[in-house]
């Protein structure tokens, strides 16, 4: 309810509007992508380092594959429990623990270099994002640095009886991304 994500509230919304609905449903929670590194990496990778905001918070990413998965379950199941899962890798990792993965997997060396927020929309203007999408990118590593990613579920394994992969074991198989 209180995530300075600024998409945040529309997700609340609809989860709100679906269970005043009286349908039967199951909902699920994503957590970031795997697959969201291919747009932040690729200038980290060009310059070694990596400008962040999210302080020591945890991000447990999940490959879009993995959650496909389980989505096909549920969807497959004809369920209508009324629950929602948190669909999460199995492990939750710092920027400096994913920044030290993607280094060994592409061969390259990455700093993480910490920044505040007001420093990382400035370096973001900067680099040429445009205005509209700054406050956005920035409410995720903010949301990140409060702790708000750091969980870790086995939601993915439940439903769809394959334990997630991890960043490592990703990296291995999708590591050509980054050099297209």
């Amino acid at each position: 309810a209180d995530s300075p994500i600024i998409f945040a509230g529309d997700h609340r919304g609809t989860e709100e509007a679906i269970a005043a609905s009286g349908m039967s449903h199951t909902i699920l929670r994503n957590s970031w992508y795997m697959e969201n590194l291919a747009m932040s990496l690729p200038s980290a990778i060009a310059s070694g380092k990596w400008y962040t905001a999210t302080g020591q918070g945890k991000l447990a990413n999940t490959a879009r594959d993995d959650q496909a998965r389980a989505a096909a379950a549920v969807l497959a199941s004809g369920t209508s429990e009324n629950k929602t899962y948190t669909l999460t890798g199995p492990e939750a990792l710092t920027t400096e623990e994913t920044a030290k993965i993607a280094s060994e997997a592409l061969g390259k060396p990455i700093e993480v270099v910490h920044v505040t927020p007001e420093q990382l929309a400035g370096g973001m203007k900067a680099a040429g994002v445009p205005d509209m999408f700054i406050p956005l990118m920035v409410s995720f590593d903010v949301n990140t640095a409060q702790g708000r990613m750091e969980m870790v579920t086995d939601d993915v394994k439940t439903l769809s009886g394959a334990a997630p992969q991890s960043l490592r074991d990703w990296f291995k198989v999708n590591k050509a991304m980054f050099w297209a």
